[in-house]
């Protein structure tokens, strides 16, 4: 299938909290991987309850891949919960001191993402805050869509411009990564004004604000069965729908992008 990167201009707007909710309701077999290189968030919090499950994530997967290239090598660190089978996740770093060990892999663990998910599954990976020297560029290269997640806030929509421009928005014919947004939350502004100032890129979702579900997904804490109906989640559930149906558009437009094979 294709990898799709979650991204945010920081200011925490809720990225990792909207990649698990996306994946957990993803239209069919998922791998999330938290690839932030600041941290991840998930083990210690959505999958505290699951502890006895972990057994490593990025760190070791890139350590075992940097010692064993063959993309297999990531296979025992991708975690699959009895409730979400569907659904597969590489929970983040612990530290964010160990992304330094991580600079030269990052390409291999894309690989190994890839092959892991096969023809029958997407990859959906979060990058957290981009644009700086830290950004796993090397997956952003094996994307085939990138959504930006933001708060529609001015400050939000000038911290996120400078990062897409650098991508290629706003000059020339565009950049080669197809780029669209989802907005969090409300704020002084519409989705479609935070459309209009960012060179009218789409808005796949706008995602209501829900402290209670969020919580869960960030924290683990509160009640997973209430959670399923509730705004968030089902805002999610489109997002998950309209993030797969525009990386298919993407790809069929563009077959060479959208990651190694």
């Amino acid at each position: 299938m294709t990898m799709i990167a979650l991204v945010s201009p920081g200011g925490a707007p809720g990225t990792t909290t909207t990649a698990l909710a996306a994946s957990l309701a993803w239209p069919g077999q998922v791998i999330m991987a938290e690839c932030d290189p600041r941290g991840g968030a998930l083990a210690a919090g959505y999958l505290a309850e699951h502890r006895d499950h972990v057994s490593g994530g990025l760190l070791e997967a890139g350590l075992a891949l940097a010692h064993d290239p063959s993309p297999e090598a990531i296979l025992p660190y991708l975690l699959t919960l009895p409730s979400a089978r569907h659904w597969r996740l590489l929970p983040g770093l612990r530290d964010p001191r160990q992304a330094a060990q991580l600079d030269e892999v990052w390409p291999l663990l894309g690989d190994a993402l890839l092959t892991a998910a096969g023809r029958h599954a997407d990859v959906l990976v979060d990058l957290g805050h981009f644009g700086d020297r830290e950004t796993p560029y090397a997956l952003l290269d094996m994307a085939g869509l990138l959504v930006a997640v933001l708060r529609p806030t001015l400050r939000q929509v000038a911290a996120l411009k400078p990062r897409l421009e650098g991508l290629g928005c706003g000059s020339g014919p565009g950049p080669a990564l197809p780029i669209r947004l989802c907005v969090i939350g409300v704020g002084p502004y519409t989705p479609h004004d935070v459309s209009q100032a960012l060179w009218n890129l789409p808005v796949l979702a706008h995602i209501p604000w829900d402290p209670r579900t969020a919580q869960l997904l960030s924290d683990g804490v509160g009640r997973p069965r209430r959670a399923r109906t509730s705004s968030l989640i089902r805002a999610a559930a489109t997002l998950a729908q309209t993030i797969r149906n525009s990386a298919g558009a993407s790809l069929a437009a563009d077959p060479a992008h959208g990651g190694r094979r």
